[in-house]
């Protein structure tokens, strides 16, 4: 029999010529692969090598723990708070209270109980006006400070010093808009992209050390980066100019001054860091990374020629270290560790130590520290925490109380402090104490000696007249134009 494609005779039924070729195609196929997939294993192996090196490079490393910094900040500054000054911005009519109370237990024998400290602002940023109260309560004793600014004027009065009301000229600045405005993910961006720009590729040391990590030690691998007077004064220089090349940024920061102005205050700063940079270079400090693995970074280090500041994190803990380095002897530790929904802390300062929980749920959050002082007495603080908000009102409480023991004496509170921060939106200012105001030029004499007088008599600002004043040898004033110069007062 025949093969129908060939014609060759049949073998045991099969084409000896046919079967061949189609062995020899299957075989070269097979070969063709073979040699494919160990060209792309050479290919991947190589691109994992290189890679690797890329990825575990000192200046990778660097940037890395640098890069890490910069989104610890950004968390720290991205509170619920900072989210609520986000409304701020889209209302013109602001109105901040805050308040600040002491509390100390007579034991402590300081003279006096109670001290309250509060503040009351309005401002009223599309009108350019605002108002603002300050009280001191110290005991029975108060000093209440009032002023208004509109008009750019700022009408001023001090209780039991001027009753009445003086201006002077004062161009308006909200210290609600004002301060919140800029953005601060964007300065901490400017900040670190000028530290990593900083970074020199050749100016790395690299070692093999072991660190301890807890109860335990670690083979690691230390990167080792000089910083130097001029790295620091170029890192500045590009911060500024970056700053400055920012336009938005440039407007947000001119409040009260032109943007030419701030320009100008900018180059005058960067002439400063270039003149710095021409100096002798001096090192003054060295940051340490250390890791291992694939660029498992266990520990930052700023090495401050033999003292040093250590940030540790590892296995859901971070750990804050000053210390000796030669000696290993520690000024300062702090551990924080996450266990059951809540920050477990210790530590010491110098060889006393302490240790405390942190709790934080929706919008309360608690602390509390125990410090051993030896001979079995300790300190405690407990601080508690409270946000209360809606879409018109946000308000913040904390409360500190600072307790002891020592024998058989306990204080829970010895010394309490209360905080109370309050943001609400739409109050009006009452203007109708601008009516009969005098200005500060036209103070006659009598008015001057009676407000002097008033000073002198005031149970809390009659220190600091002695004190910026001075008396003659009778005791009395020296109120000379030559020792008392009021014409940044408009006097």
């Amino acid at each position: 029999m025949s093969c129908e494609k060939c014609g060759s005779s049949l073998v045991d039924g099969k084409c000896p010529v046919c079967d061949g070729k189609v062995g020899l195609k299957k075989s070269g196929k097979n070969r063709n692969m073979a040699i494919f997939a160990v060209v792309l294993s050479v290919i991947s192996i190589g691109l994992l090598v290189g890679g690797f090196y890329m990825l575990s490079s000192p200046k990778t490393i660097v940037l890395q723990s640098i890069s890490n910094w910069s989104k610890l900040l950004k968390e720290g500054t991205s509170s619920r708070k900072s989210k609520f000054l986000d409304k701020i911005a889209s209302h013109d009519q602001v109105q901040l209270k805050e308040n600040i109370s002491f509390k100390m237990d007579s034991i402590l024998e300081l003279g006096i109980e109670n001290i309250d400290i509060n503040v009351l602002y309005n401002d009223d940023f599309k009108a350019k006006k605002s108002n603002f109260n300050l009280q001191f309560l110290f005991g029975q004793n108060e000093l209440s400070l009032d002023y208004l600014l509109m008009n750019n004027k700022m009408y001023l009065k001090l209780k039991d010093v001027f009753d009445q009301y003086y201006y002077m000229d004062m161009e308006y600045v909200s210290l609600i808009h004002d301060a919140n405005k800029v953005d601060s993910e964007k300065l901490i961006d400017i900040v670190f992209d000028a530290l990593k720009d900083g970074v020199n590729d050749q100016d790395f040391k690299k070692s093999k050390e072991t660190v301890t990590l807890g109860d335990k030690t670690k083979k690691t691998t230390k990167i080792s980066y000089a910083v130097t007077s001029k790295n620091l004064c170029q890192v500045g220089i590009d911060i500024l100019t970056s700053m400055k090349e920012d336009k938005e940024l440039m407007t947000l920061m001119s409040s009260g001054q032109s943007v030419k102005e701030i320009e100008a205050q900018i180059d005058e700063l960067i002439s400063l860091l270039k003149q710095g940079k021409r100096e002798k270079e001096t090192t003054l400090f060295h940051y340490n990374v250390y890791y291992y693995g694939f660029n498992n970074i266990v520990m930052e280090e700023f090495d401050f020629e033999g003292t040093a500041i250590q940030y540790c994190h590892y296995d859901q803990v971070d750990e804050v270290k000053i210390l000796d380095l030669a000696s290993k002897n520690s000024y300062f530790t702090m551990k924080t560790e996450e266990k059951n929904h809540q920050t477990k802390i210790s530590g010491f300062i110098l060889t006393y130590p302490y240790q405390g929980t942190y709790e934080k749920k929706d919008d309360s959050s608690t602390l509390k520290l125990t410090f051993d002082v030896g001979d079995g007495a300790s300190f405690t603080l407990n601080l508690d925490g409270k946000v209360v908000e809606d879409n018109d009102h946000y308000k913040e409480q904390v409360n500190i109380a600072l307790g002891g023991k020592e024998d058989d004496i306990v204080l829970d509170k010895m010394l309490e402090i209360s905080l109370t921060t309050e943001y609400s939106f739409d109050q009006t200012i009452d203007t109708s104490v601008t009516n009969g105001a005098t200005s500060f030029d036209q103070m006659t004499e009598e008015e001057q000696n009676k407000i002097f007088e008033s000073l002198r008599n005031h149970p809390i600002l009659s220190s600091m007249v002695d004190l910026f004043l001075g008396t003659d040898e009778d005791g009395d004033y020296d109120l000379d134009d030559d020792n008392l110069d009021l014409e940044g007062f408009g006097v």
